[in-house]
């Protein structure tokens, strides 16, 4: 079930692709299709690199699917804001600040993570 929930986590990239073409061409081209793998591998720059570096630390093979879900809400709000805020002939351009913006989220998550875990404790009801 876990490898299941990983592969959909990377999935995700190509959707928020193929839903970024449609709602800015109102269709799906051989174009885009031609052109997947190369945006794909933009998009889910972020997943490859978790992806990698889970295998290469243990210690970040716990945290891999929050992570990926951090890195996932990150593109799909990215994608929103690119569709429904920025101009057709722009959205090359802004797609630019994409990965800085990702791995902001990720820093973010990771700041969380951290101040979560250095937080006491509460102490368990004591027995009688």
């Amino acid at each position: 079930m876990h490898h299941a929930l990983l592969l959909i986590q990377f999935a995700i990239p190509a959707l928020v692709y193929f839903a970024v073409s449609v709602a800015m061409r109102h269709t799906l081209s051989a174009e885009d299709i031609k052109w997947l793998l190369p945006n794909y591998m933009f998009m889910a720059g972020p997943h490859i690199a978790l992806g990698l570096a889970a295998v290469a630390f243990s210690r970040l093979r716990r945290n891999l699917a929050a992570n990926l879900v951090a890195a996932n809400v990150a593109l799909i709000c990215f994608a929103a804001w690119l569709v429904s805020q920025v101009p057709p002939r722009e959205t090359g351009l802004a797609w630019v600040l994409y990965l800085p913006l990702a791995c902001l989220v990720l820093a973010l998550a990771w700041l969380i993570r951290v101040r979560r875990s250095k937080r006491p404790r509460a102490a368990s009801a004591s027995t009688r």
